[in-house]
């Protein structure tokens, strides 16, 4: 079998995927049994992956659930994609993405919902377009808006236990603590604790309960 050879595959369960494939095409209801890695993958039905997933590329247009750890360099998401744990380099989400217990990843854009336990990132931007859950979200910078053109503020706010980076851009939150250096609380927040080393604003139409300036520069 020569290199680059694409595979695509229509339904039923995949316990072998040969050696010579690099791409792999799911088109229809497809559960893979083992371990994967290709560098390429794209859904555009539904995948369900049991063992671990290490691609270059993957590009969700379908279901997407991986139960095991995935490494992957771009995540491309317009569907529905869970995954349990994950070090991804980009990961760009127009859909529903789901992390079951923790995803590390240099930048994360969002346009949809984000869903699950810890994310950690050098880049965080996500413009909300329903609710939407986590309980850490931990980055160097973190913008998190409205999606343009949409309505119903109240159910499109993003809940987390803790919000912690350095520059922090923040409207739609429902957090029980946002720590950072430099923290612009936008409208529509609500925050029990906001710890700040250099400086803050909050926009009137926001509530925080306590502020505390933490020591160092």
């Amino acid at each position: 079998m020569r290199k680059n050879k694409a595979w695509t595959v229509t339904r039923g369960k995949v316990k072998n995927i040969k050696e010579a494939c690099e791409t792999v095409h799911v088109r229809g209801a497809v559960t893979f049994q083992q371990d994967i890695e290709v560098k390429e993958l794209s859904i555009f039905g539904q995948g369900f992956f049991h063992g671990s997933v290490v691609v270059e590329q993957l590009t969700n247009k379908g279901v997407c659930i991986i139960k095991e750890v995935c490494e992957v360099s771009v995540m491309k998401n317009l569907g529905h994609l869970q995954l349990n744990a994950g070090k991804v380099t980009n990961v760009e989400s127009s859909g529903y993405l789901k992390v079951g217990k923790r995803l590390d990843c240099q930048r994360l854009t969002v346009k949809g919902v984000l869903s699950g336990g810890e994310v950690n990132a050098r880049k965080v931007h996500c413009r909300l377009s329903g609710p939407s859950r986590v309980q850490k979200l931990a980055a160097d910078e973190i913008i998190v808006e409205k999606a343009k053109g949409t309505f119903s503020l109240l159910k499109k706010k993003l809940a987390c236990e803790k919000v912690v980076g350095k520059k922090l851009t923040l409207s739609l939150i429902e957090a029980k603590e946002v720590e950072g250096e430099e923290i612009v609380i936008g409208p529509d927040c609500h925050i029990d604790t906001l710890c700040y080393k250099k400086r803050y604003t909050i926009d009137p139409a926001s509530t925080v309960q306590h502020i505390v300036q933490m020591e160092g520069s």
